[in-house]
């Protein structure tokens, strides 16, 4: 009977092991996809500010123009806002939405 009850309790240890590597598995799988989309973000976010400093440069030029007599069609500069504002939009609804997934913060230790 002792040699039964071994065998019972490591059939349950094997159980257990098994379902602990399973739900390891699924979270590695999980962290390399927030690994894969973070750096997807970091690379988009990199190649905004690119953009964001070939803007500035560029308007600083077409002000020059403007303050130089110059007439200047500003609809791609009108449409570039319009975009834009639609970009910081989709991107705030996005982060409320992540930061909804978040854990709540704990309060520092002594509060």
């Amino acid at each position: 009977m002792a040699v039964w009850n071994l065998f019972s309790a490591i059939a349950d240890i094997q159980r257990t092991v098994h379902a602990l590597n399973a739900k390891a598995d699924q979270l590695m799988s999980q962290q390399d996809q927030i690994d894969a989309d973070v750096q997807a973000i970091a690379a988009a976010l990199t190649a905004v500010q690119g953009d964001a400093a070939t803007l500035v440069t560029d308007v600083t030029a077409i002000a020059a123009k403007i303050a130089a007599g110059e007439t200047v069609d500003t609809s791609a500069l009108d449409a570039l806002v319009a975009s834009a504002q639609g970009v910081q939009s989709a991107v705030d609804s996005a982060t409320a939405s992540v930061t909804a997934l978040a854990p709540a913060s704990a309060p520092p230790a002594g509060s």
